[in-house]
């Protein structure tokens, strides 16, 4: 008990401080916390409900709305779960591998208090679920069981696909090393998952979900230009811009 004390205490500050700002705002999660009503209500995602990404996220919405008992202001609640989740686990895989607890807490304090985390935590948009469970594969990988990191990285890219360069790495870092063995047995985790998510879309909504998620995803208009995201993750997170680089 001792070893998580640190981190423990750590996830409560955070979660303090999140608490005085905590509440229902103006933003998507409103749009997935409608979704996920409408899915328990027996609609069909892509046919019935129009949606641009792939399932995953309106799937967790659901649970989250039963887990909240169809509160807005307590799904609100659910990012800053997941980023108290994720600092946990950065926390576990730093020590491991560093065997240094001011380190491992150091790489949590990082990530939690960053300005990216404290700013966009008020908001359930899938991304922190996505990252919870792209660590954890990062963690399975680690701990040699692939076929689970296979699973936990599909997971992530049917939340959100633009963690589709963690996925990259993986496959280059197997291929590097020529664990051919090793990436099938990944690739078999990926493929398994990817199937039982899609399995509902595949069966009653497929040609609606090319519509939804290519045809329109691939010819809207840009919204906020991406160099100006750059510039202002640059300018207001140099720490983790930094770490990024190297």
């Amino acid at each position: 008990m001792k070893k998580y004390l640190p981190i423990i205490v750590l996830v409560l500050i955070f979660i303090i401080v999140k608490s005085a700002s905590f509440g229902v705002r103006l933003s998507d999660t409103n749009i997935y916390f409608y979704t996920g009503y409408q899915l328990l209500q027996g609609q069909v995602l892509y046919r019935d409900i129009f949606f641009t990404n792939f399932p995953l996220l309106p799937y967790l919405s659901s649970v989250y709305f039963l887990l909240t008992g169809g509160n807005l202001t307590l799904f609100f609640l659910t990012p800053v779960l997941e980023v108290s989740a994720v600092s946990y686990l950065i926390y576990i895989i730093s020590r491991k591998e560093n065997k240094s607890t001011f380190l491992a807490l150091t790489g949590s304090i990082i990530y939690l208090f960053s300005f990216i985390i404290l700013s966009t935590s008020d908001h359930q948009t899938g991304v922190f679920f996505a990252s919870l469970v792209s660590v954890t594969s990062y963690y399975f990988y680690l701990n040699k069981k692939y076929v689970l990191s296979g699973v936990f990285i599909a997971l992530a890219l049917l939340t959100k696909v633009y963690f589709l360069p963690i996925f990259l790495t993986f496959l280059t870092v197997f291929i590097i090393d020529k664990k051919w063995k090793e990436l099938l047995n990944f690739l078999i985790g990926v493929s398994v998952s990817s199937f039982v998510v899609m399995l509902p879309t595949i069966i009653f909504a497929f040609p609606d979900f090319i519509k939804n998620v290519f045809e329109y995803s691939l010819n809207r208009s840009q919204g906020i230009g991406k160099s100006n995201i750059v510039w202002f993750f640059i300018t207001h997170d140099f720490i983790l811009f930094v770490l990024l680089i190297f």
